[in-house]
């Protein structure tokens, strides 16, 4: 797949494991490929920089999941295109990755979250087990598309940190803190590879969801 000229997609872009996952299909697409970002934090993606990459065109743009305005989703890509003189007849294949994702105010339990605003945020971005559910149905209904739920294991990130720190459950920090301390938990660039040799090697059925630690 990886030799093909793709539209690739990620979002959650700035950081931690979005961010590993746009480096990667940078170093691995053709050239003639495309990789588009999109992040709340434009900044942080625009100041990174790609040692070897592989691809010419690398774009990105700011996209809050929270947001479900459907004016403002649809234009998203458009507009993206459109201001980057971008056909989508200038593809074989296209490749998006759902990753974005939100902890929310986790130094609370959900007895004491009364904000309606603030549940439905973490309801709007985080669905992951409907998401995961309505890509299974993608799957099937869509036969041509390729759908992999890729569970990367427990990753050393900004958010991982914030677990160990900041939770009001403190079994769960004290479980995390451990396996930090013991080096138990994966660097990213360890998991998305992983999941870059799922993908060259399609073995996978489409809809199936492969964890970190599944055999090949």
């Amino acid at each position: 797949m990886f030799s093909k000229r793709t539209c690739c997609i990620v979002t959650g872009a700035s950081q931690g494991l979005g961010a590993c996952i746009a480096e990667h299909f940078i170093n691995k697409l053709s050239e003639d490929s495309v990789v588009i970002r999109l992040s709340r934090n434009v900044q942080k993606m625009e100041a990174m920089q790609f040692s070897n990459p592989s691809v010419k065109t690398i774009l990105c743009a700011k996209y809050d999941q929270s947001n479900i305005d459907e004016k403002y989703f649809d234009s998203l890509l458009v507009d993206i295109c459109r201001e980057n003189n971008i056909k989508t007849t200038d593809f074989q294949q296209a490749v998006m990755v759902h990753n974005a994702g939100d902890l929310g105010d986790i130094s609370k339990f959900t007895s004491e979250m009364s904000d309606a605003a603030t549940v439905r945020h973490c309801f709007d971005v985080n669905c992951k087990a409907a998401r995961e559910m309505f890509f299974k149905t993608v799957a099937v209904e869509f036969p041509r598309t390729r759908v992999l739920n890729y569970s990367p294991g427990p990753c050393d990130t900004d958010m991982q940190e914030r677990c160990r720190t900041e939770t009001a459950d403190t079994d769960i920090q004290s479980y995390f803190k451990m396996a930090h301390k013991e080096g138990k938990l994966l660097s990213p660039d360890t998991s998305i590879s992983k999941m870059m040799d799922v993908l060259k090697q399609n073995k996978y059925n489409s809809g199936d969801h492969v964890d970190y630690y599944d055999e090949l």
